[in-house]
């Protein structure tokens, strides 16, 4: 499951965790503690948007803040890992 996940967020970059339990046959609350568990493995690492000049009003992009969407990349280790 640890492998789906981390092969799914180097594809989107993106998830929610409810769409990605539903793709998987699981609950959001295992989703989130799998991404957790990436992170704290250092495969994932928590991208946030570097373009935001925090005046919410008018923004076109999604807020990381506001958003059920969180954002991902892989590390070096997690690239590895995918590529294997």
């Amino acid at each position: 499951m640890l492998f789906e996940i981390l092969k799914t967020l180097s594809q989107e970059g993106k998830y929610s965790p409810e769409q990605l339990a539903r793709s998987m046959d699981t609950t959001p609350e295992l989703v989130r503690e799998m991404v957790d568990k990436l992170v704290r493995l250092d495969y994932l690492k928590p991208s946030l948007m570097s373009s935001c000049s925090g005046g919410c009003s008018g923004c076109l992009r999604t807020c990381p803040e506001k958003s059920p969407l969180k954002l991902f990349s892989l590390t070096d280790k997690g690239r590895r890992a995918i590529q294997k």
